[in-house]
């Protein structure tokens, strides 16, 4: 049975089996932040602290941007220092 889990369902064929290390450069050398962000959340200065922590556990985020009046990111938020 555990033959079945290189085998391809739907061609047949044996897929290649991966060295640990030949995981670990591809992820190493190809795979940037690029491929594996989330855009930041952010609050706005005038939001409230509930509404932030819940928009952060909503998201199951730990940071959150911080917007002043203008839009403009002035630095962000931690959920643990929100008390």
């Amino acid at each position: 049975m555990a033959y079945e889990l290189w085998r391809s369902n739907i061609t047949g064929t044996y897929r290649k089996r991966a060295t640990f290390k030949e995981l670990q450069d591809t992820f190493t050398n190809y795979i940037t932040t690029r491929f594996i962000y989330e855009d930041i959340y952010c609050c706005r200065i005038t939001d409230s602290v509930s509404d932030v922590k819940s928009a952060l556990k909503e998201r199951n985020f730990d940071i959150a941007g911080v917007r002043d009046t203008n839009g403009k990111l002035i630095g962000c938020v931690n959920n643990l220092k929100l008390g």
